[in-house]
């Protein structure tokens, strides 16, 4: 049997050339991976689909004149290099709209008028905009380390620790706003999550408090523990929600009682209290992001109002931050508007029902949502008793679906 009796007919852009039955299809998905100290594992965040490929052998195989050979292989070359791309009609694969990702043609003296075509084609569908359907976490986890490289870089600039003529009084006053950190997380509801992750930042916090005087001897040392520290929440709390909301929480954090001293060590003793609060109300703003971009939120309300607090929030912070904390912050406010609540996401509003009648909380859910089994959502919003019933005449708490 002759080797192009093997063919089976494919075309591109209606370009005839024959194929084997051997081809290769590759997929996957479009990952931001982040690698965490400590261990050998990755946290991902997954931003979609990789574009299904198609890679194949095509051939072109010379019968009668030598002119239909060249001119068979000259057009299949003149659609593959069409940036447009077109239609793939493959005998396996069905029709594809598709796009060239690159060629090869090769020939050999050996084998004469026939051209062997490796073609990589991805699958491209129907035009679409270049915009994302819906934002990532990963834009506010880019703003969130924006965030904390200008902060640290901040804090080691204002932070005199340690060379001739550092006084120990400077370096008290440092280990004391130290200390008030890691007492402040500690009070933080925060070390319900994962075990390992609890322990690690249980241990963080410990050495905040225990190690603060030695700490306060390297400014190095006293940026990479509290922004360590802070960091830790969002993987040691028990959820996202409850990161965000202990993230909120460490925002009341401020310095001792400043001297207001006009003389050189007050001062530095003011600027090392404040460089370190001012550090760790930072590295909770990017927390607080990052948080803020993967909660479930309920309902379009609660995300809404969310959103709201941490722009106050970063309007606080920015008042008194350096112009590289500043333009950080504001690509973080960006952040939020995309991802809270997520623009893929159709979250319900909170409404209010009003039963004429006292009736049972699992009748209202029916009602409502023809679903009684979402009764306890009921109680819990509106602070019913087991067994639950509505009084009548009374407005309740309710999602719109």
């Amino acid at each position: 049997m002759a080797f192009q009796d093997l063919l089976r007919e494919a075309t591109y852009q209606s370009v005839p050339f024959g194929v084997l039955v051997d081809s290769e299809t590759a997929g996957g998905r479009r990952l931001v991976e982040h690698e965490l100290p400590g261990t050998t594992n990755i946290r991902a965040d997954d931003t979609g689909g990789r574009p299904i490929s198609f890679q194949l052998e095509g051939w072109i195989v010379g019968q009668g004149e030598d002119g239909d050979y060249f001119d068979a292989r000259q057009d299949l070359i003149d659609a593959l290099q069409d940036p447009a791309g077109g239609t793939l009609v493959h005998p396996y694969w069905g029709t594809q709209r598709v796009n060239v990702r690159r060629w090869r043609v090769r020939e050999s003296a050996r084998a004469l008028r026939v051209a062997r075509i490796t073609v990589e084609f991805v699958r491209s569908g129907e035009a679409v905009s270049p915009l994302p359907l819906r934002a990532s976490p990963a834009q506010a986890d880019f703003a969130a380390m924006a965030i904390s490289d200008a902060s640290a870089d901040v804090a080691l600039e204002d932070l005199v620790l340690e060379g001739p003529g550092v006084i120990e009084s400077v370096r008290e006053a440092a280990s004391s706003a130290i200390s008030a950190v890691g007492a402040a997380i500690a009070q933080l509801d925060v070390f319900s999550g994962i075990a390992a992750e609890a322990q690690a930042l249980g241990g963080q916090v410990t050495s905040l408090i225990d190690d603060a005087s030695q700490l306060a001897t390297a400014p190095l040392a006293v940026v990479a523990s509290v922004q360590g520290a802070v960091d830790g929440i969002i993987d040691s709390a028990r959820n996202f929600a409850s990161a965000l909301d202990a993230y909120e929480q460490l925002f009341g954090l401020s310095p001792d009682p400043l001297t207001g001293s006009p003389i050189p060590i007050g001062a530095l003793q003011d600027g090392a209290r404040t460089a370190i609060t001012d550090l760790a109300l930072r590295q909770a703003a990017a927390g607080a992001v990052r948080a803020a971009a993967r909660v479930d939120w309920e309902s379009l309300d609660q995300a809404e109002e969310a959103r709201v607090r941490l722009g106050d929030q970063l309007d606080t912070l920015m008042a008194t931050a350096p112009a590289s904390v500043v333009s950080a912050m504001q690509a973080a406010l960006l952040a939020l508007s995309e991802t809270v609540p997520p623009s893929n996401v159709q979250l319900p509003r909170v409404a209010t029902f009003t039963p004429r009648v006292s009736i049972p909380d699992m009748l209202v859910a029916y009602r409502l949502y023809g679903d009684a089994g979402r009764a306890p959502e009921i109680q819990a919003r509106n602070g019913l008793v087991r067994p639950a019933f509505a009084p009548g005449g009374t407005p309740l708490e309710v999602l719109s679906s």
